[in-house]
């Protein structure tokens, strides 16, 4: 048996999604996403991590009559409403992005939606300054 190279081994990426933009107030949070196929591999995990159920995650990405899941693109001005015990989240999607509104219910939940949106999002490079003349 031979032992295996820790250099050979690939490490697999996090699912992750793309900011854009972002805000908050003491209650409210938006966020602004990049709208690419690979979001829903980040957000169906990032929500059970907020407390909400995998199935009814997983019923709203999937079409029960081609027993196919549903591409992000095919979702164009749906809004889609999701609550428990901590959150309120609305997700607008948009032609070329999804906003996301989350209002937080109690206050210890703040501090979880922020390093759970961490957790699953990466920012976009902002373009460089230019100076205009």
């Amino acid at each position: 048996m031979s032992a295996i190279k820790r250099s050979s081994m690939k490490r697999a990426k996090a699912p992750y999604f793309v900011l854009v933009g972002a805000e908050n107030d003491s209650r409210r949070y938006r966020y602004e996403i990049l709208k690419q196929e690979r979001f829903t591999d980040a957000f169906i995990p990032m929500m059970m991590d907020l407390g909400f159920k995998d199935d009814e995650l997983r019923k709203l990405y999937h079409d029960p009559m081609k027993n196919v899941p549903l591409k992000v693109t095919a979702f164009k001005d749906d809004v889609l409403y999701f609550k428990n015990g901590n959150y309120e989240i609305d997700l607008f999607y948009g032609t070329k992005k999804i906003v996301a509104i989350v209002r937080v219910r109690k206050k210890a939940a703040k501090n979880k939606l922020v390093k759970t949106v961490e957790k699953y999002s990466v920012w976009k490079k902002s373009p460089k300054k230019t100076q205009v003349i």
